[in-house]
């Protein structure tokens, strides 16, 4: 029961894990860790509400303080830290471990930072775990961005071989696949049961023409592979929020993965829901990928 003095509170990120909640439920809710992902009594007076999709002051200093703690955490490690990527995340044979340095960390927590590479794998690993919650691993998969952006300089031919046999392995019905070409990001949609492909652009057009051409012989090798027939439709929505600063491309392709995931954003529709993202939107993006690291950098 909640009394007059206390909201009920989501907890989705935990700035300092060990500390106790104010009201503890039994012996499995004594810290904020043990909260994190439910919901728990809070006093009224130690909330601070934030507005309207504007990043508020405690958000820049959330943001500031994570930095600044995991910097000096990452630098008596040697600069780095292992995360491990679940085979499952990109139907790999083995799990997968990765890097995460003080610059990929500094990328998620400062405005006007490019999304790293190991920014966008991780928070894949995030949206892996939100679906597998969800019990929707059939609908949805993943590939590996670093299959594309770190194989970039290969032939033609062998990265096309190679993306067709990663595609070839997942029988769900969406399939995403971002990438990183020309400093910027981009997410290619691929529905293979239907086949119809979409880029999804923040940019506000598609124009690497050869990395379209690979992507499209990707999609149809993988189609000769199911014995399909006939044409594939691939589409390029216009109705997607359109970033203004090239440095949010990654941001804006994490979004995407997650709205298309909870079904705000369809794929299919002519209309615009929003015209870009706001920073209260990006935000909540840097503190699920926080919430998501957190355990292994505390």
């Amino acid at each position: 029961m909640l009394g007059e003095d206390e909201f009920r509170v989501q907890v989705v990120v935990a700035i300092k894990p060990g500390a106790l909640v104010p009201k503890p439920v039994g012996d499995e809710i004594l810290t904020v860790h043990d909260a994190l992902g439910t919901c728990v009594a809070w006093p009224k007076e130690l909330i601070v509400a934030e507005g309207n999709g504007e990043e508020t002051a405690s958000s820049s200093d959330f943001l500031e303080d994570f930095l600044q703690d995991k910097t000096s955490a990452l630098e008596k490690l040697g600069g780095s830290a292992i995360f491990i990527i679940d085979a499952k995340v990109f139907n790999s044979a083995t799990n997968d471990p990765i890097s995460i340095a003080v610059e990929d960390i500094e990328s998620i927590c400062r405005k006007e930072q490019r999304a790293s590479v190991v920014n966008v794998v991780v928070y894949i690993s995030y949206l892996h775990q939100k679906i597998l919650s969800a019990r929707k691993q059939n609908k949805y998969a993943f590939m590996d961005p670093t299959a594309i952006t770190t194989n970039a300089s290969s032939s033609s031919k062998k990265l096309t071989r190679d993306l067709v046999n990663r595609m070839s392995k997942t029988e769900a019905e969406f399939i995403f696949v971002p990438y990183l070409m020309n400093k910027k990001w981009i997410l290619m949609v691929v529905n293979l049961s239907v086949q119809k492909a979409w880029w999804l652009d923040s940019h506000g057009g598609h124009q690497d023409q050869e990395i379209d051409k690979i992507m499209k012989r990707v999609v149809e090798g993988c189609l000769t592979k199911r014995h399909a027939t006939g044409s594939t439709a691939f589409c390029y929505p216009q109705h997607i929020p359109q970033h203004k600063n090239n440095w949010e491309s990654g941001f804006y392709v994490m979004r995407f993965m997650k709205e298309i995931i909870e079904g705000q954003l369809n794929l299919n529709s002519t209309v615009m829901r929003k015209p870009k993202y706001d920073e209260g939107d990006i935000t909540e993006v840097r503190r699920e990928w926080i919430n998501h690291v957190q355990p292994m950098l505390t």
